[in-house]
């Protein structure tokens, strides 16, 4: 979409890139493909957790994480091998089904009563259970420890110290330190 609009604003140089198209060649997750998330009804689409950091065996992972995030079973994983390109040229990991080729693709644009996925739901999702990793569910197995008893005292321990003496000496005898400069007058 982008390109047909450089193109029909006159920037060759941008129309002229090479399409590139996608081989039948199994993807190959190497870190630098970028995996979305795409809803299958309306083509809106969100980069998915932890997208650049996945393998082969995450896919189903991925999957389930997309299915929660927006709450809806109909949802596949598209990925973007280069960062480079534009994301109607994602294809489906899965049927590598181009997303300019799915039937619904961009059609979120144009809708009125278009709704959002839940990414801060899955966030959430994510700190209770790890939370829920540390707190053991029951409560009779935690360790809490608990403060020890008061030691008894024995007869003739002191408790606290007290001077033998109570005399106070006069104020003129006890050094009284003076603070500031001494030629300030009185």
């Amino acid at each position: 979409m982008i390109r047909a609009r450089l193109s029909a604003l006159g920037c060759t140089q941008m129309a002229a890139r090479q399409d590139r198209r996608k081989s039948d060649r199994p993807l190959s997750f190497t870190g630098q493909a970028m995996l979305y998330c795409v809803r299958l009804k309306d083509g809106y689409y969100f980069p998915a957790p932890n997208a650049q950091f996945v393998n082969a065996g995450h896919y189903d992972n991925t999957l389930d994480r997309c299915r929660y995030i927006c709450n809806d079973k109909a949802m596949d994983v598209y990925e973007l091998d280069d960062i480079g390109r534009e994301t109607e040229e994602m294809a489906s990991v899965k049927t590598r089904q181009s997303y300019k080729d799915l039937p619904s693709a961009f059609a979120y644009r144009d809708t009125a009563d278009f709704q959002g996925c839940d990414l801060p739901r899955y966030y959430r999702r994510a700190d209770e259970m790890r939370a829920r990793t540390v707190t053991p569910k029951n409560m009779e197995a935690a360790v809490i420890p608990l403060p020890q008893a008061k030691p008894e005292l024995l007869d003739g321990t002191v408790t606290a110290y007290v001077p033998e003496t109570t005399e106070t000496r006069p104020a003129a005898l006890r050094k009284v330190r003076v603070v500031g400069t001494p030629f300030l007058p009185n």
